[in-house]
Parts: C-alpha cells; structure tokens; sequence
C-alpha cells in the first residue's frame, strides 16, 4: 500500500504575483507548486536557524 510522505496540508493566500512567480518556476524545474514550496521554506529555515531558534526559546 503507497503510504503519503506528506500528510500536514496548508493552505496559504499568495498575490497574484507571487503565484505567477511559484508557478512559473516550478514549471521550469518540472516539480509540484508544494514540492517548489516545501523546498523554498527548507532553505529559508536552515538559513534563519539562529534566528528561529532564538524565537523559539524567548
């Protein structure tokens, strides 16, 4: 049985602009808008990790 390796869904309002932007990109990379999202917060996350990680424990 296939078994989701995502199952946390989120829905989140985008400008138009924004949504032009995502899709178009992930268009180009040929991947899912999510996969394109998931990777974008991944890299924003691993980059702020001092700075979150400093949110977190205040």
């Amino acid at each position: 049985m296939r078994k989701h390796k995502f199952n946390r869904p989120l829905t989140v309002a985008l400008s138009e602009i924004i949504y032009t932007d995502v899709k178009r990109l992930s268009d180009k990379c040929d991947i899912s808008m999510g996969q394109w999202v998931r990777d974008s917060l991944a890299i924003i996350i691993k980059e702020r990790s001092k700075d979150l990680n400093e949110m977190i424990n205040d």
